[in-house]
């Protein structure tokens, strides 16, 4: 069964090199998602630092999704990505029995 996800964070506070990193300084935070384990990330949403911090995507069938979330600030540096790995289950019903066979006595 399909579910749908939403994967929420906080900004950062700081940078790199330990500054204060204020709300109006980043551009956005660059959310990707892959079904691939990673290997390939296509763009899901941007979301402004006065949104709230989230995305969600609805009907993400069974399987390991990765989320990939890039903070960009107002001078087009880029952060370090961090990758959310959120695991759909399969929770479909089992397949029936098979190789049924009978004895008759």
């Amino acid at each position: 069964m399909a579910k749908n996800v939403t994967v929420s964070w906080k900004l950062p506070t700081k940078r790199v090199k330990g500054g204060d990193l204020k709300p109006e300084d980043i551009r956005h935070v660059r959310v990707e998602l892959s079904a691939d384990g990673g290997a390939g990330f296509t763009e899901l949403v941007l979301v402004l630092p006065t949104e709230e911090q989230k995305a969600s995507v609805p009907e993400l069938e069974a399987g390991d999704w990765h989320f990939r979330m890039t903070v960009v600030d107002t001078l087009g540096q880029k952060s370090e990505p961090v990758v959310h790995i959120e695991t759909v289950l399969d929770e479909s019903p089992p397949m029936p029995v098979t190789d049924i066979t009978s004895t008759q006595t």
